[in-house]
């Protein structure tokens, strides 16, 4: 499932999360995987924040089970700047 998950644009991620059929968690940690793997070639991330990606994505996913509203790219991955 990870390959696939990054192959998926954010509109089917973020119907995938808010149907339950994808976790915040599992989608957050198929894009670090991916970073981990491609990041030693293209070194396109300063400064990961691997640690801080998973806690926000627990977050969202806790919220989505307590059926509280979460913004509509809530538990998709991003990259920002710091």
């Amino acid at each position: 499932m990870t390959d696939e998950i990054h192959r998926m644009p954010a509109t089917e991620l973020t119907a995938g999360i808010s149907g339950k059929e994808l976790s915040p968690v599992e989608v957050t940690g198929a894009a670090l995987e991916r970073m981990d793997r491609l990041d030693p070639v293209l070194h396109a991330f300063c400064e990961p924040t691997q640690d801080r990606a998973r806690s926000t994505a627990a977050e969202v996913a806790e919220r989505i089970a307590r059926g509280e509203p979460v913004g509509p790219l809530a538990g998709v991955p991003t990259a920002t700047r710091t």
